[in-house]
């Protein structure tokens, strides 16, 4: 057995077996192996950012691009408006009013 703190990063497991060669077998050769592994942040570390959950990170930010698509579009309207009034025409809605008192 052995006590060992994983750390991030890669890591190389080492097995050797039979070191004394003290068991007789046809292959030597085949006594040892070692692999290659990565420790990685979990992807619950990955998901928060600012201590928040990617979940409610993800709604905040679709609401703010929400807000400022709305918000876009409400400019628009009022330069539209504001056109209007400035060529004296008015707003739509009352230039329908003037013309069914017409």
């Amino acid at each position: 057995s052995l006590d060992w703190k994983a750390e991030l990063g890669t890591h190389v497991v080492k097995v050797v077996i039979d070191t004394d060669e003290t068991n007789p077998e046809m292959d030597e050769d085949n006594n040892e192996a070692e692999r290659a592994f990565e420790i990685s942040k979990s992807p619950e570390d990955e998901d928060k950012r600012f201590g928040i959950d990617s979940f409610y990170l993800n709604i905040i930010l679709g609401l703010i691009v929400l807000a400022v698509i709305f918000g876009m579009a409400d400019l628009a309207r009022w330069k539209r408006v504001m056109e209007n009034e400035d060529a004296g025409s008015g707003s739509d809605r009352e230039n329908q009013m003037k013309e069914k008192k017409a």
